[in-house]
């Protein structure tokens, strides 16, 4: 064992590149949302600081000093530590555009092991039952997934019961080097939204290899997706495809961080689509597949990105990310709008203490991707899992504006402000416009001419204040309020949605709504 360790060791230590996270201590979990720092872990227990959340934010280094429940390994905190924990989502309330009321009920349990401060076991599953609002009812019913969880079982008109759960496995080879297999999600990307890889889908199995030297830092990611149209929700009927994903941090100099982003994602490569064969030459750890997808003769979909962050006096952080999927210059230089110049751009900026107000935070965002941006030709190759975008949640063919506040105070209370407004190219008549990546290719109206917002050209703005209270800290569970105002507007309709809700959840049970 102790050979292998410093063969992969020294293997991963001579690649030109290294990881997303620059601590030297074992990588836990890959965690969905930010809320999930609220649920800690005891001294000696690594904390999550991967680039691919704003964890050096205030909000979030103040949520960190949060302990969990410790059960057990009180006496030997040098070789074991474990620590049980509840995860439960409840809570109810009322959707006026159906005068319906609405509710979820989620109960389950977890689990977070380390051993040695070399091995990282963490796991939760539960189960529940859901009645959504109609907007994001909408989705259930047509893609048969709760979105960000799993299949949905329908019970009763408008109620669903719903599975959920993470697992991961996480041990450090090597000083620099950590290998994590896990069910779960991954993100990339320093905005609220990403346009690399986000966490709004649901749980799929995947390696990461996490490497870190100095001021470097990458990241090898190795997923199974599910393409599951067709399948009933029937986990015997998904159809496997897969993903390599590299992603690259480098901090310049103190104030200026790059990343690089690329991905492939290619179909089972035996030919009745069943069982697993992943596509060995993408087994390279080394960045950029795009030679080796050449070299293979391959057709598969693949994605490149990059980025920069820059801090400004102290209190402020400004970032820009780009994301390739097909570009052409002379195309793009004709001005005509072809069909396969398909990019996406994001800027955003993050201020700290405005206005001298501690433990407050703004975020404003602005994101904008082309038309059938994700998309392939062979819909199973398209950047996306169970029936859901891999990157932004709104998929493609859109602008967005996204500002975001977080203020905590009184010690226990955090108050979350969202505000999106979205211009959004949906399909219609039974084309393909851009923005369901699940369409087909040759349901495109036309190879010239696509512009943003084409389509059934639809509106949505959603404004969304949650209130957290967390009366005891060492539990994790918390009382929130929250309420939702949203609003669609196109030629063919207009919804309006008033959405209060109240309940208690664990912090691993974020629930997306902004789409």
């Amino acid at each position: 064992m102790y050979l292998v360790k410093w063969f992969f060791g020294i293997l991963f230590l001579l690649l030109p590149a290294i990881s997303v996270c620059g601590q030297d201590t074992l990588l836990p979990i890959t965690y969905s949302h930010i809320d999930d720092c609220v649920m800690q872990y005891p001294k000696g227990f690594a904390l999550p600081d991967n680039h691919v959340r704003p964890s050096d934010s205030l909000p979030s280094k103040w949520m960190l000093s949060h302990k969990p429940l410790r059960l057990s390994g009180n006496k030997t905190p040098e070789k074991l530590l474990i620590d049980f924990f509840p995860v439960m989502e409840i809570w109810g309330g009322y959707d006026s555009q159906t005068s319906k009321l609405i509710k979820q009920g989620f109960m389950g349990a977890g689990v977070n092991l380390l051993w040695k401060n070399s091995l990282h076991f963490f796991a939760f599953a539960g189960a529940g039952m859901s009645a959504q609002p109609a907007y994001i009812d909408s989705i259930t019913s047509l893609w048969g997934i709760i979105p960000g969880t799993a299949t949905a079982k329908p019970i009763t008109n408008g109620t669903y019961q719903f599975r959920h759960a993470k697992v991961s496995l996480a041990y450090r080879l090597h000083k620099y080097v950590t290998a994590e297999l896990g069910y779960g999600k991954n993100r990339f990307g320093n905005g609220i939204r990403s346009l690399y890889l986000d966490d709004v889908a649901s749980p799929y199995p995947y390696l990461r290899i996490n490497s870190h030297l100095g001021k470097i830092r990458y990241t090898n990611l190795f997923c199974n997706f599910y393409d599951i149209r067709g399948s009933q929700g029937q986990r015997d009927n998904f159809v496997n495809k897969y993903a390599a994903m590299h992603y690259l941090s480098w901090d310049i100099i103190p104030w200026l961080q790059f990343n690089a982003f690329e991905a492939i994602v290619f179909p089972n490569r035996n030919q009745n689509g069943s069982g697993h064969f992943f596509e060995p030459n993408y087994l390279n750890p080394v960045i950029f597949l795009r030679p080796v997808e050449y070299a293979v003769g391959s057709p598969d979909n693949s994605l490149l990105g990059g980025g920069l962050s820059v801090r400004l006096l102290k209190h402020y952080r400004i970032y820009a990310n780009v994301i390739l999927d097909e570009f052409l210059l002379s195309r793009i230089r004709e001005r005509k709008g072809w069909v396969d110049n398909k990019q996406g751009l994001q800027a955003g900026i993050v201020v700290q203490q405005p206005m001298n107000i501690k433990h407050l935070q703004i975020q404003a965002e602005i994101n904008w991707v082309r038309p059938y941006t994700y998309y392939h030709r062979n819909s199973l190759q398209n950047f996306a899992h169970m029936n859901q975008p891999l990157a932004h949640a709104l998929g493609a063919n859109f602008i967005e504006y996204f500002v975001r506040a977080d203020y905590f105070f009184f010690r226990n209370i955090r108050l979350q402000a969202n505000l999106m407004y979205a211009k959004i190219g949906y399909d219609s008549r039974g084309l393909s416009y851009g923005q369901n990546v699940y369409q087909p290719m040759h349901l495109r109206p036309s190879e010239f001419g696509n512009v943003v917002g084409q389509g059934l050209f639809t509106r949505v703005l959603l404004l969304s204040t949650t209130l957290n209270w967390n009366p005891d800290q060492l539990s994790g569970l918390s009382f929130f309020a929250s309420f939702i105002y949203r609003q669609s507007v196109n030629v063919e309709s207009q919804n309006k949605s008033f959405i209060p809700t109240l309940g208690i959840r664990s912090q691993f049970m974020p629930f997306n709504r902004f789409f």
